[in-house]
């Protein structure tokens, strides 16, 4: 689905990141969109690297949902500040992916040889950590 507003175009549903992107003096804008489509909840950072660094918008983003929509703060979610995000942006969702590097347990390498990226770690993947998803549920609960 394309949503445009203003200047800019949207692909909802495909990717991540759109509402993100675009320009900062439409996000009130394309947020009027989303609640007049019928969704229920956006996934955004706040149009910042880390939704800790979006707290700004992210509350002047909730204020304006009013309810109608939630907002969910995501990106860098962290049991260290879980409880910040919400508390300072009034946000009731945050997202987290809360990953880990895992070692493979492939035993067959040839580490002379690249399959991907060269500054990529082969035998080694990430993966939600059950740890981490606890800790960010202590500091929040």
């Amino acid at each position: 689905m394309f949503c445009s507003i203003g200047s800019f175009l949207f692909t909802i549903g495909e990717g991540t990141h759109s509402f993100e992107l675009g320009p900062l003096d439409e996000v009130d804008k394309f947020l009027e969109v989303l609640v007049g489509l019928g969704f229920d909840r956006v996934l955004t950072s706040g149009q910042a690297a880390t939704a800790e660094e979006g707290i700004p918008m992210l509350r002047e983003l909730v204020a304006q949902a009013a309810g109608r929509i939630r907002i969910m703060a995501g990106c860098g979610v962290s049991p260290s500040n879980a409880r910040r995000i919400l508390d300072e942006t009034g946000a009731t969702d945050i997202h987290a992916s809360a990953r880990t590097l895992v070692e493979s347990r492939m035993r067959w390498r040839r580490e002379d040889v690249a399959m991907g990226r060269s500054d990529a770690d082969e035998y080694a993947f990430r993966e939600t950590s059950a740890d981490i998803v606890y800790q960010i549920r202590r500091e929040i609960d």
